[in-house]
């Protein structure tokens, strides 16, 4: 339940960031995927456990 709540909540706040400041939220958005992939590609190269997406 609070999973879901969870998920509602966030794309709700994203969903009125885009309307209010669509550059700096898509900016934000980018950025966290990107650092995301990163923290994917140094656990690879380390040898560790990585998450097949």
């Amino acid at each position: 339940m609070g999973d879901v709540f969870g998920l509602f909540t966030v794309s709700h706040g994203v969903k009125w960031a885009l309307a209010r400041r669509r550059a700096a939220t898509m900016t934000s958005l980018v950025a966290l995927a990107v650092g995301a992939a990163a923290v994917i590609g140094i656990e690879r190269a380390a040898g560790g456990e990585a998450v097949e997406i």
